[in-house]
């Protein structure tokens, strides 16, 4: 089963950000006990790093990783504020059925007989009551190209990259899946040399870098102990690397950005994102 794309980093860091205890958290995921206490040590006095390596980890070791499983932890650890958010948010557990059908129906022949208008009217047939069209628009309404969104009371709808209203809340094409945002795009393997080339100034700070990246303290003293590697442009270069290797929700320009920006290089970090 293919993971949910909105399972990121970023978006699970924000879900667990009021969590204090970390370790129960990664037991509540599935991780090993040793995992918790060795973050703990590392980062005695730092909830946000235990969080953000615990997530790290998690997301890196199970590939079934989801949204009702981060939830089901929340819950079990008596959470039950986040874990609703969750359900809500991302689970469609806060949209009722009968506002999901009454907005678009899945049928074929539901679908096609949704008509546009060109006299200034947004008419519409019976069963589609509550989806609103711009009347300029030239798109029809076919079943594959229906992605609903929860949005604030109601339903929002992206058909053929058009903004539809269902329920009376507008959304922008961009958010409802128009086009991709930039900021989310995953970095690859391939991308090595240019990010190299575009980071190398920031290379005697691999380890501050690392350390945002998720990276443990164990896994930066593999990177310095590494024989084959002599110095801070070979450290920096195999942290790049293994990096780039972890799942694509890990290795978005966001996350990379966020983490130059962490440790002093936002303008290096400005440039990452009008480069890729």
């Amino acid at each position: 089963m293919e993971r949910d794309p909105t399972l990121t980093l970023s978006s699970v860091m924000s879900a667990v950000k009021d969590v204090a205890n970390v370790r129960m958290l990664g037991l509540g995921l599935g991780l090993p006990d040793s995992v918790g206490k060795m973050v703990q040590r590392g980062h005695p006095m730092d909830v946000q790093r235990q969080q953000l390596e615990v997530a790290t980890k998690w997301l890196e070791r199970d590939s079934s990783a989801s949204w009702s499983k981060l939830a089901a932890a929340l819950e079990g650890m008596g959470l039950d504020v986040p874990a609703m958010k969750i359900r809500k948010q991302h689970l469609n557990d806060g949209v009722s059925q009968d506002t999901v059908s009454s907005g678009v129906s899945q049928s074929p022949s539901a679908s096609s007989g949704v008509q546009h208008h060109t006299n200034g009217s947004n008419e519409l047939p019976p069963g589609a009551a509550g989806v609103s069209f711009d009347s300029n628009s030239p798109n029809r309404v076919t079943d594959d190209s229906v992605g609903i969104l929860q949005g604030q009371g109601g339903v929002s709808a992206d058909i053929g990259g058009v903004s539809a209203d269902i329920g009376g809340t507008s959304l922008d094409p961009v958010a409802a899946g128009g086009s991709e945002d930039p900021s989310e795009v995953s970095l690859c393997p391939s991308d090595l040399q240019r990010l190299y080339d575009l980071l190398h100034r920031t290379k005697h700070d691999w380890r501050k870098i690392g350390e945002r990246l998720g990276f443990s303290f164990e896994q930066l003293s593999d990177i310095s102990f590494t024989h084959a590697l002599h110095n801070d442009e070979d450290y920096f270069q195999e942290l790049l690397r293994l990096w780039l290797e972890r799942t694509p929700d890990c290795t978005t320009m966001k996350i990379l950005a966020d983490a130059l920006s962490s440790a002093g290089y936002e303008r290096i970090a400005n440039q990452l994102k009008e480069t890729f």
